[in-house]
């Protein structure tokens, strides 16, 4: 009976350690969608920013995504246009010059917990005095399919009105990791964050990927 009870000991031990591969630390986590279904689709969504209804709509012009932002209290609309060819970014028709585009693919063999197959490093920038719903759409641009209100819940309203008034532009950091086991659904998530010029980093956020 105790050697029965060893062996039986043994092997719940050895299921413990193997389920922890998988447990993952408790993230505040937002949703995301592949970039298709938020900008192919023309999908809008509405944020209100200190009592002002924004309302984004998100679509393709050519291979360039593009943001337009219509602020609902007096009509204005603000445009953003995000070029990867060009490594541009056209805020109301002013160009900003973003460099290159570090996109770093990688082949996962294994999945042993989450496992990174992408990195992807963006700079940004605006002009000093730049709307928070504008800055909100610049960083959005650059997540693919996380929409305005997604970074306006990670970073927070506040931390926003900061960044629009006193920083010229920063870094997005994008880095896409997948998880998958056998009988399973395979479940990807972005791991993001953004660095101002100023020096203040906000994140790593994850969102949820939905494909």
């Amino acid at each position: 009976m105790k050697k029965f009870n060893k062996i039986i000991a043994t092997m719940l031990t050895v299921f413990v350690c193997a389920s922890s591969l998988y447990i993952q630390p408790v993230f505040a986590a937002t949703n995301i969608e592949n970039e298709d279904s938020l900008y192919e689709s023309g999908k809008y969504e509405t944020v209100n920013i200190d009592g002002t209804n924004y309302i984004y709509h998100y679509y393709y012009e050519g291979n360039s995504r593009v943001i337009s932002i219509t602020n609902d209290m007096d009509n204005s609309v603000d445009k953003i246009i995000y070029n990867e060819n060009e490594h541009s970014m056209y805020v109301n028709n002013k160009v900003y010059k973003m460099g290159e585009i570090s996109h770093n693919v990688l082949q996962p063999y294994a999945t042993n917990g989450w496992e990174t197959t992408s990195n992807e490093t963006h700079y940004v920038s605006w002009a000093k005095g730049t709307t928070v719903a504008v800055v909100a759409g610049i960083i959005a641009i650059c997540l693919s399919g996380l929409g305005a209100a997604g970074v306006i819940a990670a970073i927070g309203p506040g931390a926003l009105s900061v960044l629009a008034s006193s920083a010229v532009g920063g870094t997005v950091y994008l880095k896409l990791q997948w998880l998958y086991s056998a009988f399973t659904v395979p479940q990807y998530r972005y791991l993001w964050s953004f660095k101002a010029s100023t020096g203040e980093t906000y994140g790593t956020f994850v969102s949820l990927v939905t494909f």
